[in-house]
């Protein structure tokens, strides 16, 4: 005769809560559109986000992470492009450029290039 572990039997619970209620809401086209772009801003789903909104909890928008992580990419370009001049400015000090001296018009360029991502950066930070 073989003994078996009685906790074996016991059906598992899994961590979510029963829910056996259901609320229906009517809403228009536009409150919909609203509702679910706000969810899948908090990565959530309709229904998550709408309980969560119920209970009194402000589902925390994922949207800000990836704002910043642009934001990062954006300054990390900003910094590179700043890094070049300056070192071609160093260079240029020194005399070790090489016999085919940069232009003006490539310093021009750069500094356009910078502006550019500047103005990126900027409105990065004004959108978070």
């Amino acid at each position: 005769m073989t003994t078996t572990n009685p906790e074996a039997k016991k059906p598992r619970r899994s961590n979510k809560r029963l829910r056996g209620e259901v609320v229906q809401v009517r809403v228009s086209d536009e409150e919909l559109e609203l509702i679910s772009a706000n969810a899948a801003g908090a990565k959530l789903t309709n229904a998550e986000f709408l309980r969560r909104l119920g209970q009194g909890h402000t589902p925390k928008s994922k949207v800000d992470l990836s704002l910043v992580r642009d934001l990062c990419a954006v300054a990390g370009d900003l910094g590179r492009l700043g890094g070049l001049l300056k070192l071609w400015l160093a260079e240029k000090r020194s005399g070790t450029l090489p016999q085919h001296e940069i232009l003006a018009k490539d310093i021009d360029s750069l500094w356009r290039d910078l502006q550019t991502t500047y103005g990126e950066l900027k409105a990065k930070v004004e959108a978070l």
